[in-house]
């Protein structure tokens, strides 16, 4: 994965003893071949980087791939709100103590 994927464009810093993931994408022709997955751990390392020590995701109810994708990363779903979506749709949260 190449070092200069995250910059100040993308990534915003603010004081915070925890990381928010808002979103994650994979080509279709890249799904299911770990992409994913190494997206999530850049992300942890910069937040480690900038001193962070959790991690949080929330995610689309409907989203399995991207459940199934948290949870093989250790995240663990601490909260499900109702409605959370524009649309109505439920989300659930997922965390991640980092180490």
């Amino acid at each position: 994965m190449p070092q200069n994927l995250f910059n100040k464009e993308w990534l915003y810093k603010y004081e915070s003893s925890s990381g928010r993931i808002y979103k994650i994408a994979v080509s279709p022709l890249l799904q299911k071949k770990g992409m994913g997955s190494q997206l999530i751990k850049a992300i942890e390392h910069w937040f480690l980087d900038n001193g962070m020590k959790k991690s949080f995701a929330e995610i689309r109810i409907s989203n399995k791939a991207s459940i199934a994708m948290f949870k093989k990363n250790s995240y663990n779903h601490f909260k499900t709100v109702e409605g959370y979506y524009y649309n109505g749709e439920t989300a659930v949260k997922y965390q991640k103590k980092l180490p």
